[in-house]
């Protein structure tokens, strides 16, 4: 075995191989609100931290080290707050309350101007995904406190928490609408099959359902079917659906209606992000095994592909504010995971 690690394998070696370690990922990288940098998971000695890297020369700088393990079925793992000061994550670093220590996934807070990570939330139970309000006063998220997932909300920075919903089924991945006065999340059903997009108010009350979609198996507690893409009109909710054999996203109104296809193609599509205006839906399509970046725009449902490449996979798009460019992952066979930008006019990509 060591004789052949330096062997020509076609440009790479054995050892080349062996010794790719990812710079950044497998989670969504995430932009600041200035659109200055982008904040990224990585590892340094085995160890998860949370890095800023620089929009224009990649320069980077570490924020938060010590995180502990990151937990496999919380997404996102990694927040900004809309007002760019403060930066939320999830760890089971072993919260405390005080009085005793829990192993479970707890959120917690960074100040992007300085200064030590503070634990939010103490539920003694697992948060399996979160999202900020417009305006950064609250964070809204999933949690199995009494044995099964609800909606609670947070307050920020002291750490109130309320519960929102109390129903016998799995009820997760809730997401505010822009005006901040209503939140969507998902109901599964007891099989995780089904799925129904719920909307209440803020406080909990006054719940409807935007959409149904069935025969969508999600063994990771609705993580396949995500978070309810809202446009910024609040206007339209997005979805992904099986109802076409392939994965597609489809959109209705938060007043339910017949859903319609955004784009339909023989490709499942995955990784849905909406533009910050919410005229162009991108996400990555899967075709022959080779994963390509698509953008759709939605007034007419014209669609580029921005970048097909011959092999590897790009995961993880994420829109920057001015909705100029994309964020996202790239990595092949060869190549681990790197952070790369691509132009939405032009297509010009850098690393």
């Amino acid at each position: 075995f060591r004789e052949r690690c330096d062997e020509d394998l076609g440009g790479v070696t054995l050892r080349h191989l062996l010794d790719l370690q990812p710079t950044a990922g497998p989670d969504q990288p995430i932009w600041l609100p200035d659109g200055s940098g982008l904040v990224i998971k990585s590892t340094v000695d085995g160890k998860p931290v949370l890095r800023v890297v620089d929009a224009v020369t990649g320069s980077q700088r570490n924020l938060v080290t010590g995180m502990g393990s990151l937990p496999f079925l919380s997404s996102p793992l990694v927040s900004v707050s809309p007002d760019g000061r403060w930066i939320a994550y999830v760890s089971d670093t072993g919260a405390t309350d005080g009085r005793e220590q829990s192993s479970r996934v707890e959120i917690y807070l960074y100040r992007l101007d300085g200064g030590e990570s503070r634990q939010l939330t103490t539920t003694h139970a697992n948060i399996n995904a979160y999202s900020w309000s417009p305006d950064s006063s609250t964070i809204v998220f999933s949690a199995n406190r009494f044995g099964r997932y609800d909606i609670f909300s947070v307050s920020v920075p002291d750490g109130n928490i309320v519960r929102l919903t109390d129903d016998p089924r799995y009820e997760v991945y809730p997401v505010f609408f822009t005006d901040g006065e209503r939140i969507a999340y998902v109901r599964l059903n007891e099989r995780w099959t089904d799925h129904k997009i719920m909307i209440m108010t803020a406080d909990g009350k006054s719940i409807s359902i935007a959409a149904e979609d069935t025969d969508f198996f999600d063994y990771h507690y609705g993580r396949k079917f995500g978070y309810p893409l809202l446009t910024a009109d609040d206007h339209n909710v997005h979805f992904p659906s099986h109802r076409n054999v392939w994965i597609n996203y489809w959109q209705t109104t938060p007043h339910g209606g017949t859903p319609t296809p955004v784009h339909a193609e023989t490709a499942d599509q995955t990784d849905g992000v909406l533009s910050p205006a919410g005229d162009k839906l991108a996400y990555v399509a899967n075709r022959n095994g080779t994963l390509r970046l698509v953008v759709v725009y939605l007034a007419d449902g014209s669609s580029d592909v921005l970048i097909e490449p011959d092999m590897g996979m790009i995961t993880k798009p994420a829109w920057s504010p001015d909705g100029r460019e994309i964020a996202f992952l790239w990595e092949s066979p060869t190549n681990a995971a790197n952070l790369w930008v691509v132009d939405v006019e032009s297509g010009e990509t850098r690393q």
